[in-house]
Order: C-alpha cells, then structure tokens, then sequence
C-alpha cells in the first residue's frame, strides 16, 4: 500500500509514496476524514519523503487541509523529500496558516526531540 496511517501520542502520521492516480483519491479521502475528526486535537503529519514531486491535485490536498485546519489548534506538518521541498517552497505555502513544512526528517526530528 502506498498510503500508511499510524496514530502517535502527539500527531498522525501519514506516510505517502504515489504508485498511481488512485493513490492521490485515496489520499484526499484520508486526510478529509482525518480533518473531520473535531474531537481530536492532534496535529496531522504527512510524510512525503519517497515522493519526488507532487501533482496539482496532491497540493490541493495540503492546501484544503491547512485551511481546513483554522480555527483549531490542529497543524498540519509536511516531511518533504529534498526535490519535494524545492518544489513546495517556490510555491510559497509555508505561508499557509496552520502549515509547517520542514527541510527534511532530520529537521521534524529536531522538532520532536523540542516537545519533549
């Protein structure tokens, strides 16, 4: 399966890799159902390390999440490959309330060990 969901104490984690157009629905069902979800308060993390790039419909997804997100405590938190951050960071959406997006793992790592 290319779309993997685990619950940690502080955030779910979603790791991403597309195979297929199909991938990218399952995705947007995933994250509008995880949105939905009022009575959490964790923050959603998506790990698209094993992508190299993402497509429009991919973006739209974070960008439907982050918004969905305001009003909340919730953020959303993007773990992009080296090639993903380049493309995520000319598009300007760190700007996006309710979205972090990191370097790499090392930095979300670095983020963690801070919350402790």
């Amino acid at each position: 399966m290319t779309i993997e969901k685990s619950e940690k104490d502080h955030f779910v984690l979603i790791k991403y890799a597309r195979q297929g157009f199909k991938d990218i629905e399952q995705l947007r069902t995933m994250l509008s159902g995880i949105q939905s979800d009022t009575g959490s308060e964790k923050d959603i993390v998506i790990d698209f390390g094993a992508s190299k790039y993402l497509t429009s419909p991919e973006i739209g997804c974070i960008v439907r999440l982050a918004h969905g997100l305001v009003g909340s405590s919730r953020i959303l938190r993007v773990i992009p490959s080296e090639g993903l951050y380049k493309q995520l960071s000319s598009l300007n959406l760190a700007k996006l309330d309710h979205l972090t997006i990191y370097e790499n793992r090392e930095d979300f790592a670095d983020h963690l060990k801070k919350m402790k």
